[in-house]
């Protein structure tokens, strides 16, 4: 009895809603370190008369169907859908003495994120999520940007509704709770799809964090059939994954689906059909998941809540664009310093005025002008590391072309014989991304441009032993590394040539390799 006593005396009412163009999902539940009691929910269409742009009255229209949860509603953390701000799964380098400062690392992401992004940097909120414990301050890190207006926007409906927010995420922080807990147990990487009303959203959870996120207005007609819209939601998720690994030869685990039901194991099956890999649905954590009577269109947005109130359990860091992680203010140090040591110049200056008065004033007249050079070399010295990596990362780009016509001129020299082989189909396409490693401090690092071309082509031959010879000749040039795609027929061939040259080098294949066999059947 008294340790439940001690556990509910821990334990905390929070309520996570959900606000999208379709309408506003809520869910309250008791937090604690022993997990989530749900304590209600609450789902609710957007009206036709409630534009979803005016902020006033969509803050009118979710006060009333806040009421539907209950007086006890506890804390407030307040979900935005997925396009509303921009997600990066970046990469912190390492610092000299091997890691970065907690004090520095705000700074590092803010600078990368300003890099990449299309965002006006004034009032653009980012926050990011801290690499695991054990793990130092260096790594992989999930970071988020929000536009100043659409916070704006939020704070606005909010406070239309009488809400006071203590936290404003993405609910793609939710779905990545529970998905990484699938992905921790299976060890291969999963791919989440989170289905409500508003659209469709897909989750690459790697190495128990969430990798990559891409969100889809996939409408559902109401008279199309379940059929139709899984075969469409699998056709979508077969593309994030392929977009995703790109070149890399990455095998995903499973298709998790968030909800469980007739349609939420249908769509997974499809999906994991698709990408050759098991089905999962997912509606809880550890044995706790969404109560009874819920109903399956309800559960993908009801499920990600779910996912917000177990992270606030575990209290682990995450992102809040209301209180963004910031870098140190450095300036607030120095200004500080600067204020002690006028003090201690005015003490002493009391003592000995007539003295040091005319050498004190040129003192303080060579430190001012020192501070604003340094001040502006800094800036200057900034804004030139930031246009030498632009430039030098799009030199490396082009430097990475591949010559398409002098790899198609050596292909055509080990070609069989003609009347022994129809080509039907040639396809080529190049995977080059040039990285940067860095050393101490950019740019003493080093530029590198890995570089893949591949090569896919198929069609006829009389025989097996002419595809097997042009395989032959093709392996001679040391070139090309091949692989056989497609069904083994004696009578076609598919290829996948894949090298590392922009242009073939060396004697080519087939002047050192015997001519191809004449077809069996055919004279001279």
């Amino acid at each position: 009895m008294g340790g439940e006593r001690a556990l509910m005396a821990k334990s905390r009412v929070i309520t996570a809603i959900e606000v999208d163009r379709w309408g506003a999902a809520m869910l309250t539940g008791e937090v604690s370190s022993g997990g989530v009691r749900i304590r209600g929910w609450h789902v609710a269409a957007r009206p036709a008369n409630v534009q979803q742009g005016d902020a006033p009255a969509i803050g009118a229209w979710l006060a009333n169907e806040f009421r539907a949860l209950g007086p006890s509603r506890g804390r407030v953390v307040l979900v935005v859908p997925r396009h509303e701000c921009v997600l990066k799964h970046l990469t912190v380098p390492s610092a000299p003495e091997g890691a970065v400062s907690a004090e520095d690392l705000a700074g590092i992401v803010r600078l990368q994120m300003i890099r990449q992004l299309a965002l006006p940097l004034e009032g653009t909120t980012i926050d990011f999520v801290p690499p695991p414990a054990g793990a130092g301050t260096s790594g992989a890190v999930l970071a988020a940007a929000m536009p100043a207006e659409r916070l704006a926007w939020w704070n606005e409906a909010a406070a239309a509704a009488g809400i006071k927010p203590a936290r404003l995420t993405v609910g793609s922080v939710g779905a990545s709770v529970l998905l990484s807990e699938l992905q921790e147990r299976r060890g291969g990487p999963v791919l989440g799809i989170r289905a409500t009303a508003a659209g469709v959203e897909f989750l690459v959870i790697e190495s128990g964090g969430l990798s990559a996120s891409r969100a889809i207005d996939l409408d559902r007609d109401p008279s199309e059939q379940p059929e139709g819209w899984a075969t469409r939601v699998a056709m979508e998720a077969r593309r994030t994954w392929m977009s995703h690994v790109g070149a890399r030869e990455v095998e995903l685990d499973s298709v998790a689906v968030l909800g469980d039901g007739s349609e939420a194991r249908a769509l997974a099956e499809q999906a994991a059909q698709g990408l050759g890999c098991m089905p999962e649905t997912v509606r809880g954590l550890q044995g706790q998941g969404l109560p009874d009577g819920v109903p399956e269109r309800h559960q993908g947005a009801l499920v990600t809540l779910l996912g917000i109130l177990f992270e606030e359990a575990a209290e682990r860091p995450s992102l809040d664009f209301l209180n963004p992680r910031r870098a140190p203010d450095r300036a607030a140090v120095a200004r500080k310093a600067v204020l002690v040591g006028a003090l201690g110049l005015i003490v002493l200056g009391s003592l000995f005025f007539v003295v040091a008065d005319q050498s004190l004033s040129g003192l303080r007249r060579t430190l001012t002008l020192a501070r604003s050079e340094r001040a502006t070399l800094e800036t200057e010295y900034a804004g030139f590391l930031v246009e030498h990596a632009r430039t030098s990362h799009l030199e490396e780009w082009r430097a990475s072309r591949v010559d398409w016509v002098a790899h198609l001129d050596g292909l055509s020299r080990v070609w069989p014989t003609p009347g022994s082989a129809v080509l039907d189909d040639l396809s080529g396409r190049a995977n080059a991304r040039p990285e940067y490693l860095p050393k101490k401090g950019y740019p003493d690092g080093q530029w590198k441009r890995p570089l893949t071309a591949i090569f896919d082509f198929s069609g006829k031959v009389k025989d097996r032993e002419v595809s097997s010879d042009l395989r032959d000749r093709v392996l001679r040039g040391e070139v090309y590394t091949v692989e056989s795609r497609g069904a083994d027929t004696p009578d076609k061939f598919s290829f996948r040539l894949t090298t590392t040259m922009q242009a073939p080098t060396g004697r080519p294949a087939a002047e050192e390799a015997a001519p191809a066999p004449e077809p069996k059947g055919e004279g001279r």
